[in-house]
């Protein structure tokens, strides 16, 4: 059975093991119409220290965020792509995407589940407490909790000093 899958990204060191768990997992899928996984990531939005009382200032700095953030995440996705070929998925069937932070986090992983034709969603979760987790609102758990249509990887990082 393929699953084409929404890996669903930040920047740090966890999203590579999140990467890696879910090329692992679907790695010989061989169906380009059923099979494969977009690797996603959502970029932060403007701090409100970057607003200032001059609008073409703000304007610009906004537009130098956004351009190094796309940048950087655009980078970050070329390496996590490269990751998961490294594990066994097909190149042609690993695609990467950056969406905008115009709108919350979890909104923008579901409708970019919906454009990429995907029927699983993975996430990674950092090493805090479910209750931790629970009490701050993480996306993790508003997609475990929220009904969507999708079936939901939840990766459990390793703690920290520990190998991949």
């Amino acid at each position: 059975m393929s699953h084409k899958l929404l890996v669903a990204v930040e920047g740090g060191a966890n999203s590579v093991f999140t990467v890696v768990y879910a090329a692992q997992a679907c790695a010989g899928g061989q169906d380009p119409e059923r099979g494969g996984m977009v690797i996603f990531h959502v970029l932060p939005p403007l701090p409100p220290s970057v607003e200032s009382g001059d609008a073409a200032v703000t304007r610009e700095l906004a537009r130098r965020f956004d351009a190094e953030n796309r940048n950087a995440a655009t980078l970050r996705l070329k390496q996590l792509r490269n990751q998961a070929i490294q594990q066994g998925a097909e190149p042609e069937l690993v695609r990467t995407a950056v969406a905008e932070n115009g709108e919350g986090v979890l909104d923008q992983i579901l409708r970019a589940a919906t454009i990429h034709g995907c029927d699983t969603i993975v996430v990674g979760r950092r090493g805090q407490s479910l209750i931790k987790e629970f009490l701050a609102g993480s996306v993790m758990e508003r997609l475990v909790w929220k009904p969507l249509g999708f079936a939901v990887w939840i990766v459990e990082h390793p703690r920290s000093g520990e190998a991949l």
